[in-house]
C-alpha cells in the first residue's frame, strides 16, 4: 500500500517553501518570495507580515493544486529557544520536574509562556551515568500567530520543528553524513544565516548570524 503524500512547509524569512514527499521521495518543491521584485519602484505599502505570509501560502497551494490539509511545519530557528545540558541520571518520575527546574535558569521569562518539548539521551562522564537533555521551546504567542496564518488556508499543523532540525533530518535521510560523524551545517542568504554543529544526529551548538555589507559578521543568538 502506497503511503499518502506529506506536505512540508517552511515559512522562511524571505520566502515560502513547500515540499511534497511520498515514500521518502521528493515529488515536488515550490518556492515563492514574499515580496516579488518589481521592475519599477513604487510607493511603499504597509502590509502586515501575517497578510504577506497568508497571501503567499494561499497562492502556492492554489498554483500547485495541493489538497493535503495536515502539514509538517518548519520555522526559522531564531523563533525557538534551544538548549542542551546534562544532569544526573534520574528516574522517569523525576525527569520532568528536574528539566523544568534546570531550564528556568536560562529563561528570561516564565516557562508557562512556552510550548516546549525535550529529548533525552544517556551519556557517561567518567564512571557516572548522566542524562543529556535537548530542550526546544517556542513562545506560545509566536506559535499561535503561525497557526493562525495556516488556519486562514484551512491547514492544520501536525508536526513542528526548527528549520535547523529539518536540515539535519534531510541530510541524514540523503546519507550526506552518518550518525557517528560530527558535522557543521551552514544555512544563509544575503543578509543572515545559521550555523549548526551536529553530533550523533543532534544539534549541539546553534549560532544565528547577520551579514551586513561593509561590516563584520554579527552573531546574534546561541544555543549551548
Amino acid at each position: 500500500m502506497v503511503n499518502a503524500p506529506q506536505i512540508g512547509i517552511f515559512l522562511g524569512l524571505s520566502g515560502l517553501n513547500i515540499a511534497e514527499v511520498q515514500e521518502r521521495k521528493l515529488n515536488g518543491y515550490y518556492y515563492m518570495p514574499y515580496q516579488p521584485p518589481q521592475e519599477e519602484p513604487s510607493a511603499p505599502v504597509n502590509v502586515s507580515e501575517e497578510i504577506k505570509l497568508t497571501a503567499a501560502l494561499q497562492k502556492a497551494l492554489r498554483d500547485n493544486k495541493i489538497e493535503v490539509r495536515d502539514v509538517l511545519l518548519s520555522l526559522p530557528t531564531k523563533e525557538f529557544i534551544v538548549r542542551s545540558f546534562s544532569m544526573p541520571f534520574l528516574s522517569k518520575e523525576e525527569v520532568s520536574p528536574a528539566v523544568e527546574f534546570e531550564i528556568r535558569k536560562y529563561m528570561p521569562f516564565k516557562l508557562e509562556d512556552l510550548i516546549f518539548d525535550y529529548q533525552l539521551s544517556q551519556i557517561t562522564e567518567g564512571k557516572a551515568r548522566k542524562l543529556k537533555v535537548l530542550f526546544i521551546g517556542i513562545k506560545r504567542n509566536v506559535l499561535e500567530r503561525y497557526i493562525y496564518i495556516l488556519q486562514q488556508s484551512e491547514l492544520k499543523v501536525s508536526f513542528l520543528e526548527p528549520h535547523a532540525f529539518s536540515f539535519i533530518r534531510l541530510f541524514l535521510m540523503k546519507r550526506f553524513f552518518s550518525l557517528g560523524q560530527t558535522v557543521v551545517i551552514v544555512d544563509s542568504n544575503l543578509s543572515e544565516g545559521t550555523i549548526v554543529i551536529v553530533e550523533q544526529g543532534l544539534p549541539q551548538l546553534i549560532r544565528d548570524f547577520k551579514l551586513t555589507v561593509g561590516s563584520a559578521t554579527t552573531f546574534s543568538q546561541d544555543s549551548d
